[in-house]
């Protein structure tokens, strides 16, 4: 049984993880917390996440204990790791045990009742651990900043071991598979005169329009994409169905990006890229790096961005020259200023984007988003 925990900085991972805990991210075909169970062949029996974030994780996961007062786990995982076969093996395998990644604790094996739940959050927290428990310094994938979400596309791509063979495509589609594979799901649509480049996966129910250039990408299901796309995640339910070049960016669910829409993912002076997370600025240490949008945003036609964007979840960008580097989550972008967008019409719209789609638009997850409204 294993207790899934959100590490303390989750909203350096802004805006990805303003409306949802690390372990809801889709990698590919699966998310972070199918990837656990499917790999370790055990339950995750709870998970602990911010209080705001309770009651929407409760109708999410209805089998799952929801920061529970009394926890009889042992083993504990960090829900911001891109998780392996070889080090859940190790941590679930070994009795009295922490995995430590950069001071970091990923892992803990440790049944003892006198266990303090708050050392899983502190800095180099290992310490505090009784003698007896054994530490383990790895390497693993620890997701700090957005950012290094996209630099893990190979290995999403890498680690989908089953996959559909035999897709049939139409004989105008290139399929260049010098650098990686081409993953296509058996309902997913590609039009003719497509040119597909690996490491690329391109999920059920998504559609590659003509004309287009998809490269080093991860293509969510539900997702219509036309034009050039490289080195980009789109999670899935959302639309570039226009021309356009789109470079090293995170595209949220239900995110709509109009046409002749462009992002910028290299400076013009070579160095790296900034962005805003969190309240601060971060070096990226990135030369490439493009956008991050949250979900429920849109783009207007035309929408030009600059390298290291920032915007927040449902947003309304409305500019024909580049805008603000970060517009925070609910604003109206428009005429180079930010206002808050209105509550009711986000609302309304957005069930009607789901309605389009066959999805319904929970009055739980309207609550939660009215909260989150209500903190600006």
């Amino acid at each position: 049984m294993i207790t899934v925990f959100e590490k303390k900085n989750i909203l350096d991972l802004e805006p990805i993880t303003v409306n949802k805990t690390s372990i809801d991210i889709m990698y590919g075909p699966h998310s972070m917390f199918n990837r656990i169970e499917n790999i370790s062949q055990l339950k995750i029996s709870a998970i602990t996440v911010r209080h705001s974030l309770q009651g929407l994780m409760e109708k999410k996961y209805p089998k799952v204990l929801v920061n529970p007062d009394i926890d009889s786990n042992k083993i504990w995982l960090n829900g911001s790791v891109y998780w392996e076969s070889h080090l859940l093996k190790k941590i679930i395998n070994d009795s009295n045990t922490v995995l430590v990644n950069n001071g970091e604790i990923i892992g803990l094996n440790y049944d003892s009742n006198d266990f303090n739940m708050d050392i899983l959050h502190q800095e180099n927290g290992y310490m505090l651990l009784p003698p007896k428990v054994r530490i383990l310094k790895v390497e693993a994938c620890l997701i700090n900043f957005p950012w290094d979400i996209l630099n893990l596309i190979p290995k999403i791509i890498e680690d989908i071991k089953q996959y559909p063979e035999d897709i049939s495509v139409d004989k105008n589609v290139q399929i260049d598979e010098s650098n990686g594979p081409v993953i296509i799901e058996k309902s997913a649509v590609i039009e003719p005169f497509v040119y597909l480049k690996g490491p690329l996966y391109i999920g059920s129910g998504a559609t590659i329009l003509s004309h287009s250039k998809i490269e080093k990408s991860v293509i969510g299901p539900i997702t219509k994409i036309k034009g050039e796309v490289y080195g980009c995640i789109f999670q899935g339910y959302s639309n570039k169905a226009h021309e356009g070049y789109i470079g090293n960016s995170f595209i949220g669910e239900w995110v709509n990006i109009g046409a002749g829409s462009t992002f910028s993912n290299l400076r013009n002076d070579y160095k790296t890229i900034s962005m805003k997370v969190n309240n601060k600025y971060i070096d990226t240490k990135s030369l490439f790096l493009g956008s991050i949008i949250g979900d429920y945003s849109k783009l207007a036609i035309g929408t030009q961005l600059n390298t290291g964007t920032n915007i927040g979840i449902g947003c309304n960008v409305i500019s024909h020259k580049f805008p603000s580097r970060f517009i925070p989550l609910f604003s109206l972008y428009y005429n180079d200023k930010i206002k808050r967008i209105e509550f009711d019409k986000f609302i309304k719209t957005l069930s009607i984007m789901k309605k389009r789609r066959n999805k319904k638009l929970f009055d739980y997850e309207v609550k939660f988003l009215k909260f989150l409204f209500n903190l600006l």
